[in-house]
C-alpha cells in the first residue's frame, strides 16, 4: 500500500494553526530522548524539546481535523489516536534516523505549525528512495510507523511540530490494505452516486436489490474483513464520506 503513503496534505486551517501555536508557546517542554548525541555536550545541543498540551481543547483541534480528513480516514481506518506530542527543535537540533515503535500505533503523523525556520526537513525512506518534506504551516504527513525517518538539523530559527500515532481498526496488515482499498472504492462510489446523505441500507425491494448495489457489496466486504481479522471493526463508517 506504499502508493498511498506518505500522505502529505494541508490538515489545519489558518485559525487552527494560530490557536495551536498559542497553546504550544504556553506549554512547558522538556529535553527529548529520541534525538541525536553521543555525549552530554552533544545531547544538550542536538536534542529537541518534547511535551504535551495541557489544555484538552488543543488536542481536540487536532482530532477534529483528522476526523474531517477523508484521505486520512480511508487510509488508516483509525480506531484510536494517541495524545499529540509536541516537538520543538532549536538551532542545530535534529532527530536521528529511526523507526517509531509499533507499540505506538500503525501510522505516524507529523504536523508542522510554522515556517519561519530553515532546515528541519522531515526525511523519509519511501520504496528505497530518500525523500525530504518541507512543510507550510498546518501541513501534515502521515506514513506507516515502521518507515525509516528522521528530522534534519535546524539551521535557523525554531521548528514547532506535533507528532501523533494512530492505531488502525484492522490489525492484520494484508486485510488492512484490502479494507483501505475498499474504503476508497466506497468513497468514490458514494460521491459519484451522491449517496452520502442517504441511507445505504434502505432497499425497498429487499436482498435482490441490495445485491446489485455496489455500495452495499463493498460494505459486505468490510464485514468479511472484520470477521477474518477477528477485530471489532466491521463497518465502513469511518469518516471517509465526509
Amino acid at each position: 500500500m506504499i502508493e498511498y503513503f506518505p500522505y502529505h496534505r494541508k490538515l489545519l486551517k489558518k485559525k487552527e494553526v494560530k490557536e495551536l501555536l498559542n497553546h504550544f508557546d504556553q506549554t512547558l517542554l522538556h529535553v527529548g530522548t529520541m534525538s541525536g548525541g553521543d555525549n552530554e555536550t552533544t545531547r544538550q545541543i542536538k536534542q529537541a524539546y518534547n511535551g504535551y498540551f495541557e489544555d484538552p481543547s488543543a488536542n481536540k483541534i487536532i482530532y477534529d481535523a483528522l476526523d474531517r480528513d477523508s484521505g486520512f480516514c480511508w487510509r488508516t481506518i483509525a480506531q484510536t489516536t494517541e495524545r499529540p506530542m509536541l516537538s520543538k527543535s532549536k538551532l542545530g537540533q535534529f532527530y536521528h534516523p529511526h523507526q517509531d515503535s509499533p507499540i505506538l500505533g500503525d501510522y505516524s503523523t507529523s504536523i508542522v505549525l510554522n515556517d519561519d525556520f530553515e532546515g528541519g526537513e522531515l526525511q523519509l525512506r519511501v520504496a528505497g528512495e530518500v525523500k525530504n518534506y518541507k512543510f507550510k504551516p498546518g501541513e501534515a504527513v502521515t506514513y506507516p510507523t515502521g518507515m525509516d525517518h528522521c528530522v534534519r538539523p535546524v539551521t535557523k530559527g525554531e521548528r514547532k511540530a506535533i507528532v501523533i500515532w494512530t492505531k488502525s481498526s484492522v490489525t492484520d496488515p494484508l486485510l488492512r490494505e484490502i479494507a483501505c482499498l475498499s474504503n476508497k472504492a466506497y468513497h468514490i462510489l458514494a460521491k459519484e452516486k451522491d449517496r452520502r446523505k442517504e441511507n445505504p441500507y434502505l432497499f425497498e425491494d429487499g436482498i435482490e436489490q441490495a445485491s446489485n448495489d455496489p455500495l452495499w457489496l463493498v460494505d459486505k466486504i468490510f464485514s468479511l474483513i472484520g470477521r477474518a481479522d477477528g477485530s471489532q471493526w466491521y463497518s465502513r463508517n469511518n469518516g471517509y464520506d465526509q
